[in-house]
């Protein structure tokens, strides 16, 4: 059953997507990215940027990326008790900086199903990201930067602000 909120008229949809573009915020997207299109889990990182910054969540790290040392400290665990949309542990990759959604589809895809909000990483789990991604060696220093100071914004925000 999706949200009561799908029912609302669509200026007020569009409003309500606009306003969950947070950093932080955990989205189901249909992403035409990945090697088979499909609809995933990803994070937004960076709203403030031309295109928003994402991390994408995987249910597994890929043997490729375990024999990558730079790339295999990239991932941060989700763990389904801590995040109640995902059904089993997860990784939150942080090596790739994912920036192929424009603002406008991003709130199309949302405006269509709300329920493609999914809730906000917490605390512990956005300041182990904010730690990894200023290790990374695949991020630029300029999305690194933007990525640090927009999930340390969205730790002071209230979780439904």
């Amino acid at each position: 059953m999706g949200r009561l909120g799908n029912h609302f008229p669509d200026d007020q949809k569009r409003e309500y997507a606009r306003a969950s573009l947070v950093a932080g915020q955990v989205f189901y997207l249909w992403c035409d990215f990945t090697t088979t299109p499909k609809d995933k889990y990803v994070v937004l990182v960076c709203p403030d940027t031309e295109s928003p910054l994402f991390f994408v969540v995987n249910s597994s790290v890929h043997p490729f990326v375990a024999r990558k040392p730079d790339v295999a400290e990239c991932q941060v665990e989700l763990r389904a008790c801590d995040y109640d949309f995902l059904h089993h542990d997860s990784f939150l990759n942080c090596a790739e900086v994912i920036d192929c959604f424009s603002e406008a589809e991003l709130v199309g895809q949302l405006q269509a199903g709300l329920d493609r909000i999914k809730g906000r990483l917490n605390d512990a789990t956005a300041k182990c990201v904010i730690k990894v991604v200023q290790n990374a060696r695949t991020i630029s220093p300029r999305h690194k930067k933007a990525i640090r100071s927009a999930l340390s914004s969205a730790m002071k925000r209230p979780l439904n602000g």
